[in-house]
């Protein structure tokens, strides 16, 4: 168990004392803690590539977008598992989320497009462009893309279509644009 990893923590290597740390911090809720034990990861293991996208995931987790961009430079993104499903659309959804908390729209969108590239059928994906097109003021894209959006299937272990459409209406209220939300 858990617990009695804590308790013997001294005899595990410092990486797994790193990933012990940051199990801890995530199962406290304590996004500071966690993101601490993430970093600690990297440098007890520079080159192994999860302890990037834990950085990058839990940073955003505790409001710190640059770091969390800084740490998703450092992933292979165009190779290996970080090409595919699941992995994919979480290091993706981190990069848009980070441009878009920083304010940087058109570099979300451009990160949002690579994602499409890479994983062209995955509707969370597609969800970072809309999302992107909605906050630069491109309702008439957002508008001529939201019927092929709307006919791809779930992504794994995505939100909901319902829930990534309330969204996308948020975002658009968000930056003015009601009259397209409500449509």
């Amino acid at each position: 168990s858990v617990a009695r990893l804590v308790e013997g923590r001294q005899t595990l290597h410092r990486f797994d004392r790193a990933f012990l740390d940051y199990l801890r911090g995530l199962i406290d809720g304590k996004n500071m803690a966690a993101l601490e034990g993430a970093r600690a990861m990297g440098n007890a293991a520079p080159g192994a590539p999860i302890p990037h996208l834990l950085v990058a995931y839990t940073a955003m987790a505790a409001n710190r977008p640059g770091e969390a961009l800084r740490a998703a430079a450092k992933l292979p993104y165009r190779f290996g598992q970080w090409r595919i499903g699941w992995t994919a659309q979480v290091y993706w959804q981190r990069v848009t989320d980070a441009h878009h908390l920083l304010g940087g729209f058109g570099e979300e969108l451009d990160a949002a497009r690579t994602a499409l590239g890479i994983i062209p059928e995955n509707a969370e994906a597609r969800s970072y462009e809309l999302r992107a097109l909605a906050a630069l003021g491109r309702v008439d894209e957002v508008k001529r893309k939201l019927d092929a959006f709307e006919a791809l299937p779930p992504a794994p272990s995505g939100r909901s279509q319902a829930v990534l459409l309330v969204s996308l209406a948020d975002e658009l209220l968000t930056h003015g644009h009601a009259e397209a939300a409500r449509h």
